[in-house]
């Protein structure tokens, strides 16, 4: 019985496979370059002892792997390939230069998403506050008050308190 990570083929195909928690993934050669496996250390055994193992598909792929199939190019997020445009492969923080070129037989091994789309986080709104006429008395323009209840620092401008931030 295999290990995990032990790798195995047959003797009538050249297909590699490793053995995890006792099911066999298809190791594509650009994938065990990806992941530094050494295809050639795989153990031949028969197929009937191979598929005692549960076949779980093609081995996973690390996220924000960038590939190019035909010229399109795809971002793998949670083992699924992803289309991606070249403009937001730089936004996605991702280098073109990096992509692996992958034959489309070999990519076909992976299910295809839905086409990436950049996540935009907002920036967080600062919070205004409508001018308040400053307490009567002595105040001058410029000077700076905080209230006696609150950690709000204020700025009179005006005749007007502005909510101070920094």
């Amino acid at each position: 019985v295999g290990q995990n990570g032990d790798l195995f083929k047959t003797s009538s195909s050249g297909d590699v496979y490793i053995i995890e928690n006792n099911g066999r993934y298809l190791v594509e050669p650009w994938v065990a370059k990806l992941r530094d496996i050494n295809l050639k250390k795989a153990d031949k055994i028969s197929k009937k002892d191979l598929e005692s193992y549960v076949s779980r598909g093609a081995y996973p792929v690390p996220d924000n792997t960038l590939i190019e199939v035909d010229d399109k190019f795809y971002v793998f997020i949670a083992n699924e390939k992803r289309l991606i445009s070249e403009a937001n492969i730089k936004s996605a923080g991702l280098d073109i230069d990096d992509a692996i070129e992958v034959k489309s037989s070999e990519a076909s091994d992976y299910k295809t998403g839905a086409a990436y789309t950049p996540v935009i986080v907002a920036p967080t709104p600062t919070p205004t506050t409508p001018p308040v006429t400053p307490p009567a008395g002595n105040t001058q323009n410029g000077a700076v008050l905080k209230g006696a209840t609150q950690q709000a620092v204020y700025l009179v401008s005006g005749d007007k308190l502005k909510l101070f931030t920094y």
